[in-house]
């Protein structure tokens, strides 16, 4: 009985360990004097939520924006965050 269950647990914590990987995507800073704009959306309750986020090569947030629209679309939602990485990108070059 102790045998198996011994058994059971490690076939268990094999299968947690299968799920509990590292993420891959790990954010990489950009050069040093270079900024780095991410942006992305999340589509809930029937609207889109925008985040873009500015930061610098130590990680520091120099300017971040987020918007929220009426939208069920995620292709849309990814076009709409762009362009506000885009128009992040107009401010942070004008301050430059």
């Amino acid at each position: 009985m102790v045998g198996d269950l011994v058994r059971r647990y490690k076939s268990h914590q094999m299968a947690w360990n299968s799920i509990l990987r590292e993420p891959e995507d790990i954010w990489k800073p950009p050069d040093p004097g270079n900024l780095k704009i991410n942006y992305d959306v999340v589509v809930a309750e029937g609207n889109l939520f925008l985040a873009a986020i500015c930061c610098n090569s130590l990680g520091t947030i120099v300017l971040a924006r987020t918007c929220k629209i009426d939208g069920r679309s995620p292709i849309k939602g990814e076009a709409w965050a762009a362009r506000l990485a885009c128009q992040m990108a107009g401010e942070v070059g004008n301050q430059m």
